[in-house]
């Protein structure tokens, strides 16, 4: 746990930093570059995927790269990162908006609730499909925007492994996994992400980057 914990602190340092990027309006790309250059002087081994920064529309794409497309304090932007240190890897994501709109703020809390009520069905032995079930039907009794991905997946060596937290998944939650949880809605114009990751304990789930903004 000990490389984990520092390739959290890292993360969460870097998403400070990406923060204060997003609030001087610089391109997709450039803050993609100073989110690594600030990860690897940390001293990350390297990046567990490319950084994913998207805005305005740009966050409509599930997974798309970094474009010289310059960001607005009042557009929703997805920052998804992770790293490396040792054998540890981090995945954290989060939708950053210096000024929201009543209605960003609305989605954006749709997606958290969503992300709580998952947390509160972890437990040993639950199917991984069932949790995914309770994220989706209460994202669509809430809106008709699209949740286009899988609610999670583990991360160790690999920046995706078992358990998968899917719809079909057959696997079931055990003592130990280290996973993460990322709901999310895509539409036409826009788009909202949250993802943790967590730590199965015997008395429930301990959510590890819940100190990251």
């Amino acid at each position: 746990m000990k490389d984990l914990d520092r390739s959290i602190k890292i993360t969460k340092s870097c998403f400070k930093l990406a923060r204060k990027l997003i609030s001087n309006e610089l391109t997709e790309k450039q803050i993609a570059t100073e989110i690594k250059k600030y990860a690897m002087k940390l001293g990350a081994k390297g990046l567990a995927f490319p950084t994913i920064v998207s805005s305005g529309k740009n966050s409509s794409r599930v997974h798309p790269k970094p474009t010289y497309r310059r960001v607005k304090k009042t557009e929703l932007v997805i920052v998804d990162m992770g790293i490396v240190i040792g054998n540890s890897r981090s995945d954290v994501t989060r939708t950053i908006c210096i000024k929201p709109t009543s209605r960003q703020k609305k989605l954006m809390k749709i997606i958290k609730n969503a992300k709580s009520l998952a947390e509160n069905q972890v437990r040993p032995g639950v199917k991984c499909k069932e949790v995914d079930k309770v994220a989706r039907a209460f994202i669509k009794s809430k809106t008709k925007i699209r949740f286009p991905y899988a609610l999670g997946h583990g991360v160790g060596k690999r920046i995706h492994q078992s358990p998968k937290i899917t719809p079909k998944s057959k696997h079931r939650f055990k003592v130990g996994d280290i996973f993460t949880l990322e709901p999310g809605i895509h539409s036409t114009n826009f788009g909202i992400r949250f993802e943790d990751m967590y730590l199965l304990k015997r008395k429930g789930i301990v959510n590890l980057t819940k100190a990251i903004k």
